[in-house]
């Protein structure tokens, strides 16, 4: 089980080092004002497992995932899902990697387009280097 555990987190290390950690077009925009959906959740991170989130509605082009409470090196990965016609699939730049306090932002303009400007998006957070309780909150 040891070795499933390190290549599970180079895989991880790997993914997380070919994808952009923020969205280019917040970057280009400048000045972006995050709006909270109103969705924060008390989760504990699992080391061996994901905790999804529940269900949240955002209008915006991009959502932020804020997470504190976190242990100073603790590194843990989200995987964003997004509801398309054939159910929740996840978001073309997951899994992330955040590691102590943390701002994680996905870029979810081209689902927005497609659902009248509403995307359902739900996240799972886990694989952490060390179990504890953390908040979770969603901005878009």
């Amino acid at each position: 089980m040891g070795k499933f555990k390190l290549i599970l987190f180079i895989v991880i290390m790997v993914i997380a080092l070919l994808v952009p950690l923020f969205d280019t077009k917040l970057t280009d925009q400048g000045m972006y004002e995050w709006n909270s959906t109103g969705n924060t959740e008390y989760i504990q991170l699992a080391t061996d497992s994901y905790t999804s989130t529940q269900i949240v509605k955002s209008r915006g082009s991009s959502i932020k995932i804020r997470v504190t409470n976190v242990t100073a090196e603790n590194m843990y990965g989200i995987i964003l899902y997004v509801k398309n016609p054939d159910g929740f699939k996840p978001i073309r730049d997951s899994p992330k990697i955040g590691y102590d306090d943390d701002e994680l932002t996905w870029d979810v303009s081209r689902y927005n387009e497609k659902t009248n400007g509403v995307v359902e998006i739900y996240a799972q957070i886990g694989r952490a280097n060390t179990a504890e309780d953390v908040t979770i909150q969603f901005f878009d």
